[in-house]
């Protein structure tokens, strides 16, 4: 185990603060969260990290990717966690547990590439998978759709067609994690060094394409059930996978890490009315014919979103998803910082337009 095979180099470059990053020391990656400690990959091999009673009054708590600093403990297999270094991006949501207090939940941190996971099994939802796009794109992380269990699926080509029109701006791959077709699509969209996590409700099918990348079981898998497509929670806790590194330089795009997550059961967005508008970048456009600037797409007289709903050009369950998305950006009140939301715009543009290119090279 090397820091190459752990996304080192990689979170050097995207790194907005490279003179925060020390030069000396034991550095190592959260790979798993427990109650009580975290399992950490390093030079050293896997340790079991803990954290002093005060650590929490200077340091966020440590979320599987975070890179760490820590020494050993003498006489111990045990090492202690000191410092975490500086986050390029993150994955989080809305505390779903209840109260009238929001929280955030952080669910991954430094992840290059997010690919959410819906079964064609009955199991998909395209605004659920709206709402993960909102989440992704909030935390300055790449989409990547994936559609499961081609093999199960009922009128697959016309799904194909629905899902490529509404999901245009991001990639989309429809595979079958059980006989293996569309899977080369995922092995080659994991570029070295990248972290990569699969998200997507319980059933979905995420840990057997996690094998099917691994040829071989690393996580153990159920049936879902069969009169409704619900799976049962095999996963337990978020944990952190190395797929091999090729040993000559020419074969050095292989290898990156993969983190598998529970089923979730629940997704409240947390996140910007920007990351809203970014994901119906169709809808935002539209906006601009609007008749009034601050046009709340709803009431307002000479709405561009609401004429298109009327005609028909625009389905009323992606528009009521779109509204629903925006009253919960709204209400969570998150302050947006101008130049944060600066770089977004940058760095989507960028997606986008490698998305575009890439589409353009395989026509």
């Amino acid at each position: 185990m090397n820091l190459f095979s752990l996304g080192w180099e990689n979170y050097s470059k995207k790194i907005e603060e490279p003179s925060k990053i020390p030069e000396t020391g034991l550095v190592g990656r959260i790979a798993a969260e427990n109650r009580k400690n975290w399992i950490i990959f390093s030079e050293l091999g896997e340790n079991q990290g803990i954290i002093l009673k005060n650590f929490s009054r200077k340091n966020p708590m440590p979320k599987i990717g975070d890179w760490v600093l820590f020494k050993r403990l003498p006489g111990e297999d045990k090492v202690l966690i000191e410092k975490i270094l500086p986050r390029f991006s993150k994955i989080s949501r809305k505390d779903p547990r209840p109260g009238g207090k929001i929280e955030e939940q952080i669910i991954a941190v430094n992840i290059d590439k997010v690919f959410l996971v819906q079964g064609l099994d009955d199991n998909f939802n395209f605004n659920r998978l709206e709402r993960y796009l909102v989440m992704v794109r909030d935390g300055n992380v790449e989409p990547v759709i994936v559609f499961n269990k081609t093999d199960a699926a009922d009128n697959l080509d016309s799904l194909m067609v629905f899902a490529r029109d509404r999901f245009k701006n991001t990639e989309t791959f429809f595979v079958s994690a059980k006989t293996g077709e569309g899977m080369k699509n995922i092995k080659n969209a994991i570029r070295a060094g990248e972290t990569v996590i699969f998200l997507g409700s319980s059933g979905v099918g995420k840990s057997t394409i996690i094998n099917r990348l691994f040829e071989t079981i690393l996580q153990a898998t159920r049936e879902v059930r069969g009169k409704d497509s619900k799976g049962r929670h095999t996963t337990s806790r978020r944990e952190m996978f190395i797929l091999p590194t090729a040993s000559t330089e020419s074969e050095r795009e292989r290898g990156g890490v993969v983190i598998d997550t529970p089923g979730m059961r629940e997704l409240q967005v947390l996140a910007s009315q920007g990351s809203v508008d970014d994901v119906f970048e169709d809808f935002e456009k539209l906006g601009k014919s609007c008749r009034f600037t601050d046009c709340d797409h709803e009431i307002s007289k000479d709405c561009a979103i609401l004429a298109k709903v009327k005609t028909g050009e625009i389905v009323m369950e992606r528009y009521e998803s779109f509204l629903k998305l925006r009253r919960e950006a709204g209400f969570t009140g998150s302050k947006v910082d101008p130049n944060q939301e600066r770089a977004k715009r940058s760095f989507w543009k960028k997606v986008s337009k490698n998305l575009k290119t890439r589409g353009k090279l395989e026509e």
